[in-house]
């Protein structure tokens, strides 16, 4: 079961639009028809629920458990795992295959928040919707 949400939960909500507005004011984003983003609604169906989905139950509940098991649930200061850390850099690198490569390296970042989030509630689900919040934002991004 989920321990009661905190305040660092609803935070990280809140640095997902701060985040997209830093990045469309430092690096100009280039905008696409919004038409044609909403059409295909596949496309929508995986960026918003079957990656995140996905992605968390690879990279937070498998790698992230499993390399924190193999490390001794070592932390940093009590708020970082080497886990976290680890699987954020994994994270970010399969990110350069489809992205920007300053794209890709900046969610190495956000990685850090939802492995965090996994840690601290001993479940994927927070990690789940959070990564789901992010990538609505990251296609308000592009429109």
């Amino acid at each position: 079961m989920l321990r009661r949400l905190d305040i660092r939960y609803g935070v990280s909500f809140l640095f997902t639009p701060l985040f997209a507005i830093f990045y469309i004011a430092i690096f100009k984003q280039t905008y696409v028809n919004i038409h044609t983003v909403l059409s295909d609604y596949w496309s929508l169906f995986f960026l918003i629920f079957f990656y995140p989905f996905f992605e968390e139950l690879a990279f937070r509940g498998l790698i992230q458990g499993y390399i924190s098991r193999k490390t001794n649930h070592y932390t940093f200061n009590s708020v970082l795992s080497l886990a976290n850390i680890i699987t954020s850099i994994l994270f970010a690198s399969i990110h350069f295959v489809h992205h920007h490569p300053v794209l890709a390296a900046l969610t190495f970042f956000p990685s850090l928040l939802l492995g965090y989030f996994k840690e601290h509630y001993q479940n994927v689900i927070p990690s789940i919707l959070l990564h789901m919040y992010y990538n609505i934002w990251s296609l308000l991004l592009i429109i």
